[in-house]
């Protein structure tokens, strides 16, 4: 995935993200830190592969079905 692939995958998870916010009774909070965590590791992996022109994209250490 090239970076600016990486940076629509974010803006779309957030999206997700936006639809469980506000939650003042914790009832999303796992759904809440998994997607959380999913932009963060899109952000991070766009940025790497725009600074220096690539990016492990192994997933590893990422949970699969």
């Amino acid at each position: 995935m090239n970076p600016s692939g990486h940076l629509a995958k974010a803006k779309e998870i957030r999206q997700s993200l936006d639809r469980l916010l506000p939650d003042p009774g914790g009832a999303n909070v796992a759904a809440i830190t998994e997607l959380a965590f999913g932009i963060a590791h899109h952000l991070i992996a766009g940025g790497t592969a725009a600074k220096f022109g690539q990016h492990l994209d192994t997933h590893e250490g990422v949970a699969r079905s």
